[in-house]
């Protein structure tokens, strides 16, 4: 009886051991589905062949020079004339060193997630949360490692995308 009884036991624990293996692998999936990526970013993002996580001589070949702007924790590039600015990262614990890690356009011709410069500002925080994107702060909406920011009263009139590393949040440059 107590063979048993001790098999019972041993199978009601691998059981509930199986269970809880499946439950949290199941919401550790849900919350990465919840969070932007940066593939499903760089496929909503119109910017004239600007991509994050492109390297700098990608980006050379495409636009030109451009303004090199040193900057606190990496540099950018601005294409004045393209209404675009592009900035790398410099701190090689930024899991974007050295690649494009943020991208601010002031031209109409540029969007995210089919937001463009002179749509309605209203119209645009509606499709950022419509896109799992959450209110920060006073025109700024966060998607796990991601920050889009709308400028302008009641249209668009810039945006800025930049990548938040979690791992160095609390990182003063």
């Amino acid at each position: 009886m107590a063979v048993s009884r001790t098999r019972k036991m041993l199978l009601i624990g691998i059981v509930a051991a199986v269970v809880c293996a499946v439950l949290l692998t199941w919401l550790l999936l849900q919350e990465s589905r919840d969070e932007e990526s940066l593939i499903h970013l760089n496929e909503n993002l119109s910017a004239a062949g600007a991509q994050f996580a492109q390297t700098e001589q990608e980006l050379i070949a495409s636009f030109g020079e451009g303004e090199y702007v040193e900057g606190f924790g990496g540099h950018l590039r601005t294409y004045e004339a393209n209404g675009i600015r592009i900035g790398f990262s410099g701190d090689q614990d930024n899991d974007l060193y050295g690649l494009v890690s943020s991208i601010a356009f002031w031209d109409p011709a540029y969007a995210v997630y089919s937001i463009n410069i002179g749509d309605d500002r209203m119209a645009a925080i509606d499709t950022l949360l419509s896109q799992g994107y959450k209110h920060v702060t006073e025109g700024m909406y966060r998607n796990g490692e991601y920050i889009i920011s709308l400028s302008g009263a009641d249209t668009v009139e810039l945006i800025q995308i930049w990548f938040d590393d979690k791992d160095l949040r609390d990182r003063q440059y």
